[in-house]
């Protein structure tokens, strides 16, 4: 079982033996995953044999793990790219400023309304 990840999608590809001598195997698309929140449907569970089961549950498992862990080291980078932001924003042109200016302005929302939520 191979994986293709597209911008919005996960192919899954079943590779065939080549058929000749001198000629590679081919790919053929089993099944294709949502890339946002991929869950294997039913259909595509009968598509699959057990092993490439376990294996594409294996790959959407290793993703979740990789998303969160990069979603911590975002979070823990926090206080770096803010010391950025306002570094970039002392250089900035008039209209850069004014985008750099709307996005710090909807971050600092969420940002309170986080701390609000979670504060004790």
């Amino acid at each position: 079982m191979q994986f293709r990840v597209r911008a919005t999608s996960i192919q899954l590809l079943r590779s065939a033996p080549p058929s000749d001598q001198g000629k590679s195997g081919s790919l053929t698309v089993v099944g294709v995953l949502r890339r946002q929140n991929p869950k294997i449907a039913e259909d595509l569970k009968g598509k699959l044999s057990a092993d490439e089961l376990r294996e594409v549950e294996a790959f959407i498992k290793s993703r979740d793990e990789a998303s969160s862990l990069e979603a911590r080291v975002m979070a823990l980078r926090l206080p770096e790219v803010v010391a950025n932001f306002v570094s970039m924003l002392d250089g900035a042109a008039e209209e850069e400023k004014e985008l750099l200016m709307s996005y710090a302005k909807i971050a600092v929302t969420d940002l309170r309304r986080a701390i609000n939520r979670h504060s004790a």
